[in-house]
């Protein structure tokens, strides 16, 4: 005997197949999986662009604070 855990007294959910986008039943479930496809395009966009992209210059605050740090390390 199948048993609905862990609520015996629901009623199975019907879906019309006219009613469901991409035979999805909800369309807020159609527009996560949309959004899913989408953010995933763009994240392959977004990587082509910047693939070859160089590094930032060295600013002098960079060179500062690498000195301090060198120092500290050297405290130690």
């Amino acid at each position: 005997m199948w048993r609905r855990w862990p609520f015996p007294d629901t009623r199975r959910i019907t879906i019309n197949p006219k009613n469901a986008m991409l035979g999805l039943p909800d369309p807020w479930i159609a527009l996560v999986f949309i959004l899913c496809i989408a953010s995933a395009i763009l994240c392959v966009v977004y990587s082509a662009i910047n693939w070859n992209r160089g590094d930032e210059s060295i600013q002098e605050d960079d060179v500062r604070w690498a000195a301090s740090e060198d120092k500290a390390e050297e405290k130690l």
